[in-house]
């Protein structure tokens, strides 16, 4: 992504460098259309790259997601099969509460990459530009929610599979409790 970076802004450097060394007259400046044309081009491409890498890690904090939510979801049923024994379920509880932190900490630090490639592309870009750039940050945007949300989920799955635990096991260590009395009578 940094050659992409150092690569447009060259381009840009290059297109200012054009328009300077042209002739000018009449109040304004004459430029070829077709060096021109091709400066753009080249402009729109570098764009287009960086627009497909910033989709890339999009994709990618979609699949880390994706894979944590799974994970999450392993865990909460492993953690209802183990119920008798209270320290594997206090185990599980708190590997799925560091999962549930490792996956927003990585989504953040993707997050951050794309914010950062959208506002040095709109600090840098051509007004012809802007138009794509501010449908990214919607799209990015909408990522944030649609992530907040899933993890918002997640946690409560959690704070309720925890809560069934604790009242299973409190179930239990009354029952146990009035067996031993009954035995002890």
């Amino acid at each position: 992504m940094e050659n992409t970076k150092k690569t447009y802004e060259t381009k840009l450097n290059e297109i200012q460098g054009f328009v300077d060394s042209s002739r000018t007259g009449l109040g304004g400046v004459f430029v070829k259309k077709t060096q021109l044309n091709q400066h753009f081009d080249e402009l729109q491409a570098i764009v287009k790259e960086q627009m497909e890498a910033s989709n890339d890690i999009l994709a990618r904090k979609e699949s880390l997601i994706q894979e944590g939510e799974a994970e999450a979801q392993k865990i909460i049923e492993k953690t209802r099969r183990e119920i008798l024994n209270q320290d594997m379920v206090m185990e599980a509880n708190e590997y799925a509460n560091n999962l549930v932190i490792e996956t927003r900490r990585e989504a953040a630090e993707h997050l951050k990459e794309s914010k950062e490639q959208s506002e040095t592309m709109l600090i840098h870009a051509h007004e012809y530009l802007e138009n794509v750039f501010t449908d990214m940050e919607i799209k990015v945007d909408q990522h944030i929610e649609s992530l907040i949300e899933q993890l918002s989920a997640i946690k409560s799955v959690i704070a309720e599979n925890r809560n069934e635990i604790r009242y299973s096991l409190q179930q239990r260590m009354e029952s146990l409790e009035k067996a031993t009395e009954k035995l002890t009578s």
